[in-house]
């Protein structure tokens, strides 16, 4: 068995964009709302306060969220001889069989493993995590072996 971690690069990599995901999205929310209150009443000053407000108890909420959701620092891959799972805290554990698997598809900044069942998840390999290039290896090897091993 194998574990493989995040590297610090991609950690940080993650974060932003799960932030800046975030923050576009309720900005977009809170615009519109804002508008519609404005549209309605013509009272700028109070829709201007009411929307910064707004602003503020969502970006607290959601902010204390984030944290509890997206903690990088303990996401590990895990190859053993069977299976590879991803485990992030906080959530479930999503683990394929090797024997499971269809493709292998190379993406700009992972392999995506693709799984023969449409109705199970397929896993997405980043190329952030530590010893990316050995993490590929082994697994399109694994992967060829159970294919060879079905077809005989």
């Amino acid at each position: 068995m194998s574990k493989y971690e995040l590297t610090t690069e991609g950690r940080l990599k993650l974060k932003q964009a799960w932030t800046f995901s975030i923050l576009a999205s309720f900005a977009a929310i809170i615009g519109i709302f804002s508008y519609s209150l404005l549209y309605r009443t013509g009272d700028t000053i109070s829709v201007t306060i009411f929307a910064v407000i707004l602003a503020a108890l969502t970006g607290f909420f959601f902010y204390g969220r984030k944290k509890y959701f997206l903690n990088t620092d303990s996401t590990e891959l895990t190859v053993d001889d069977d299976k590879i799972t991803l485990h992030v805290s906080g959530q479930p554990d999503v683990a394929i069989t090797f024997e499971n698997i269809s493709q292998v598809k190379s993406a700009k900044q992972g392999i995506y493993l693709i799984n023969k069942f449409p109705s199970k998840k397929s896993l997405f390999v980043m190329d952030k995590f530590e010893c990316f290039d050995e993490i590929q290896k082994l697994v399109a090897d694994r992967v060829k072996e159970y294919s060879m091993l079905t077809v005989r």
